[in-house]
């Protein structure tokens, strides 16, 4: 069992939300985080606010993936989807 949780898949959070045309507050309500936090990942390289996505905010972000396509729903933007989410469980 401890293999399959170190296993777990990610995906960049701002992918998810493109991928699935999700709005802002939408992301950050299935992904647990702030509109802030979600805003900071998109600044710029050189910003101050720049912040890279923590591993559980990607997990989350794959996991809702895996279930939206276990559920039989249609990404916007299949092609963010990464190959090993496309797989359906």
């Amino acid at each position: 069992m401890l293999i399959r949780i170190l296993d777990l898949p990610e995906m960049c959070p701002l992918k998810f939300r493109d991928a699935w045309g999700l709005s802002n507050p939408q992301t950050s309500l299935l992904l647990g985080i702030g509109e802030e936090s979600l805003r900071s990942y998109q600044a710029p390289d050189n910003s101050e606010r720049k912040r890279s996505p923590s591993a559980s905010v990607k997990i989350a972000a794959a996991l809702w993936t895996r279930e939206f396509l276990n559920n039989g729903e249609i990404p916007i933007h299949p092609s963010l989807i990464p190959e090993n989410l496309k797989r359906v469980n």
